[in-house]
């Protein structure tokens, strides 16, 4: 595989890991010391510090009960910038949601990660996901 197929594989298995609430897929795809942002709607930016507090966050939305099953999209991958093992990648994401025979999509907008390559595995240093509006 090239560099672009690892690195979508990467984006890809994190999709797979947080639709099966798979911590070690999800670990797989982050480095330890990962800053993730989200931005609201409004522009407000909620920021998680390191591999643990991505964990913790999912952990508490996971333990709010029981949810339809999300599928996590990821479209339109764009390697942007490449230096070496390092590397700058745009993408979309969908998140749809089943329920019953019902479908929706509940959120959409797009990543901006980079993303190192450790030890031959590409991970996310630093995601920003910003929703569309």
């Amino acid at each position: 595989m090239g560099v672009s197929s690892d690195i979508e594989q990467t984006l890809y298995r994190l999709a797979w890991g947080t639709d099966l609430r798979d911590v070690d897929l999800i670990s797989e795809s982050y480095t330890k010391d990962v800053h993730w942002v989200r931005r609201d709607l409004d522009g407000k930016e909620h920021v998680l510090e390191g591999l643990d507090a991505v964990l913790g966050h999912l952990n508490n939305t996971w333990s709010k009960g029981p949810r339809p099953q999300a599928h996590h999209l990821i479209s339109n991958v764009l390697v942007r910038s490449l230096d070496g093992d390092r590397a700058e990648v745009t993408s979309y994401k969908t998140v749809v949601k089943v329920n019953g025979s019902t479908l929706s999509v509940t959120s959409s907008g797009w990543y901006e990660d980079v993303m190192v390559n450790q030890d031959g595995t590409w991970r996310i240093a630093s995601r920003v996901l910003n929703p569309d509006h």
